[in-house]
């Protein structure tokens, strides 16, 4: 006698006999759904790949200087992608065995751009592609990065391993009595309280606050670096931040509720006359490389000790 089939939904288990026809259609609308959640993600994963392939070939050619493809290089880059199919073929096995019709034409552009890669002096072919403007010359691009960023000079010191690295940051706070306490950081003091409602004197933020101040700040920060190497110009940025906290996790009242922020949202102002698809693409490469909201989104690992300290006899 063959077992009667079941679900479980959320801890509970249901016969499939004792549904209703109207419950069972909807038991096969989200078997439907899980299937095309579980093929996007694939989708995902293979457009993910194409993605860093492209930015892999680019950052391998990054100048200032670049000429531009004369028409026979055009035609031999493309010539020697389609009479060189294997490349093609051995990229769409490694990516999956059954392919849609984005992933493919990705994929026929990443191989297009290494196979066009390939036929370029490095030396000449080293560029960023952010941003650009046809020059005087009519075969040159000039490009509107600058070669002295900041960016540019860490990043030099770092592959040549004359920056100190990796860095260390030490921050060090000492309870005033009551929430006050003061936070040394290098030559500089922070004040950090709790509001009079909450029985503390209001003389300085509460440390949560200053998780948000120390995200809009280094926002600000990250964009400053990012928009002057890719030669937007930034006449002013602001940040407002906004966090929701639930105190019935910081008050151990529910074990479900965090302790901390359940989401923060904001928004960064910035004046500057670059495009919309300039700051869009610095935006991205913002999210990415913020130092503070990497720490925010991804699982950072803490360690904390307590050690017992004893009061000094008279």
């Amino acid at each position: 006698m063959s077992e009667e089939r079941k679900i479980t939904l959320n801890g509970n288990e249901y016969k499939l006999s004792d549904l209703t026809a109207g419950q069972i259609s909807l038991v096969q609308q989200i078997n439907r759904c899980s299937a095309k959640i579980h093929e996007l993600e694939l989708d995902l994963g293979q457009v993910k790949m194409a993605y860093d392939g492209f930015i892999y070939t680019l950052e391998k050619t990054l100048v200032h200087t670049v000429p531009e493809p004369d028409t026979d290089l055009k035609k031999s880059a493309w010539l020697n992608l389609i009479v060189n199919p294997i490349n093609l073929l051995l990229i769409n096995t490694v990516i999956s065995k059954t392919m849609s019709i984005t992933p493919l034409v990705i994929l026929v552009g990443f191989a297009a751009a290494n196979s066009l890669s390939s036929k370029v002096d490095k030396d000449m072919w080293k560029f960023d592609l952010f941003r650009h403007k046809k020059s005087a010359k009519k075969d040159k691009f000039t490009l509107k990065i600058k070669s002295d960023s900041l960016l540019r000079q860490t990043q030099e010191k770092l592959s040549n391993d004359t920056a100190k690295n990796p860095i260390t940051v030490v921050v060090e706070s000492k309870n005033q009595g009551g929430f006050f306490t003061k936070v040394f950081i290098r030559d500089h003091e922070i004040l950090s309280d709790q509001p009079h409602g909450f029985n503390g004197q209001n003389q300085g933020p509460k440390p949560s606050e200053l998780v948000l101040a120390a995200l809009a700040a280094c926002q600000e920060t990250t964009y400053r670096i990012y928009a002057e190497d890719m030669g937007i110009n930034i006449d002013a940025i602001s940040v407002e931040l906004t966090g929701t906290q639930d105190l019935r996790g910081f008050m151990a009242l529910s074990e479900e509720v965090p302790a901390g922020f359940a989401n923060i949202t904001g928004t960064v102002f910035i004046q500057s006359d670059a495009c919309k698809s300039d700051l869009e693409l610095l935006q991205k490469r913002v999210d990415k490389y913020c130092p503070v909201l990497d720490d925010l989104k991804r699982p950072v690992d803490v360690n904390l000790t307590v050690e017992q300290l004893f009061r000094e006899s008279k």
